[in-house]
């Protein structure tokens, strides 16, 4: 399988050595992945990934992204690329379908053209949920105008500004403690998001406005912006973007699973992985595991403050840990070891505080990247380079590893 599907892809891992060496990582080769034509293997299980196209030219960091893991989530939104349907209210605007290309690279997001009327021009939908925490997420991309907006009027009145030239989110206002993101893109499209509180009945709205704070004006019936390909999720942060036709859509949480056979020892080992987060810092996720039971686990978490390499025996926990408030859309490398040195964990470098307990971790049958080896606790991040020693690997190779 090709590293530039692996993050749009769900995967499954194969060792293709039999064994892990006791010096060098084991690999892994992809299983049920599909590539794009000018990628190795394409459309061929068990291909090893590759950091180059067929033709030997390097593949882009943007692309080579890796395995993207996230939880289970649902688009309670129906149409959620098709404006122009009758699900979709138009206040003061017109769709014109398929107006322009995406990220994706089809011609599928439609225009937003204003009407004549001095009001908000927008598109929208009323969900029936639940009250609590929601995240709007659409793609969007300039046309006349070089703004856009997106707003809860129904339970709340959180409203957040994005500016489609340049990439930055504009004014965020109103009730529902509204926060907003903006993320570029292929082809010219940014991916903005609104995140709020509201009650049921809330709605999910957007539309061109003529600059920041400017969404009620006189409007032009020859301008507008593209969007589609719309979220609306009653979750605190945006997921990847889940397609819906008739009916909300979920999709299930990404489990990835690996054996400790041969691969991973509980006297003593190492974890390596990089991960690229695609949110901000958010409760305990978890990006290796491998679980007994509740009592009994070894993985490498995240408490949205600090990076943990933790032993739990028998309910107690030993943990190696380092200060890590990650950033959205930057990658990090982690190495995790243990042994008869210890517990230990090492960033982008730098070691982390260990701990002096020696005990054998306690390992199942399985690992798992980018869960807690429970099928649990997936952090929203693309995760790629996984490898894994039957040794307990030496400050300064931690060190250069992570480098």
């Amino acid at each position: 399988g090709s590293p530039v599907t692996l993050s749009l892809t769900r995967i499954q891992w194969q060792d293709i050595t039999g064994r892990a060496d006791q010096t060098t990582p084991s690999e892994y080769v992809s299983v049920g992945v599909t590539s794009a034509p000018y990628y190795h293997g394409s459309m061929v299980d068990g291909v090893k990934c590759f950091a180059t196209d067929i033709n030997g030219a390097a593949i882009p960091s943007t692309t080579l992204l890796g395995y993207l893991a996230e939880g289970a989530r649902t688009n309670l939104i129906v149409r959620s690329n098709e404006l122009d349907n009758a699900s979709w209210t138009k206040n003061n605007a017109t769709i014109s379908a398929n107006g322009a290309v995406a990220s994706d690279g089809t011609t599928s997001l439609d225009k937003i053209v204003e009407a004549a009327a001095t009001s908000i021009h927008s598109v929208y939908q009323t969900i029936a949920g639940t009250s609590g925490s929601y995240t709007v997420s659409v793609e969007m991309k300039q046309a006349e105008r070089t703004w856009g907006f997106i707003t809860e009027g129904n339970s709340v009145t959180a409203t957040a500004y994005f500016n489609l030239a340049a990439g930055t989110v504009g004014t965020v206002s109103g009730t529902g403690s509204p926060s907003a993101t903006i993320t570029a893109l292929a082809n010219g499209a940014y991916r903005c998001t609104m995140s709020f509180t509201a009650g049921a009945n809330a709605n999910c709205q957007f539309g061109p406005a003529t600059g920041n704070g400017s969404a009620s004006y006189a409007g032009d019936i020859t301008k507008g912006i593209y969007a589609g390909m719309v979220g609306f999720e009653n979750n605190a942060f945006a997921s990847s973007y889940i397609a819906t036709t008739t009916v909300a859509v979920t999709r299930n949480a990404d489990v990835e699973a690996v054996s400790t056979s041969g691969n991973i020892a509980a006297a003593a080992g190492s974890v390596y992985l990089e991960y690229t987060p695609t949110h901000s810092p958010s409760g305990t996720i978890a990006f290796w595991g491998t679980y007994v039971d509740a009592s009994n686990y070894t993985a490498i978490l995240h408490d949205a403050t600090n990076l943990i390499f933790r032993k739990r025996i028998a309910g107690v926990n030993y943990d190696a840990t380092i200060a890590n408030a990650f950033v959205s859309g930057t990658t990090y490398k982690v190495c995790a070891t243990w042994g008869t040195a210890g517990t230990s964990i090492t960033l982008n470098g730098t070691e982390g505080t260990p701990h002096a307990n020696t005990t054998a971790a306690q390992i199942a049958a399985t690992m798992q990247w980018g869960a807690d080896g429970n099928s649990l606790q997936q952090p929203f991040a693309s995760i790629r380079n996984c490898r894994d020693w039957l040794r307990q690997l030496s400050a300064s190779e931690r060190a250069a590893v992570t480098a």
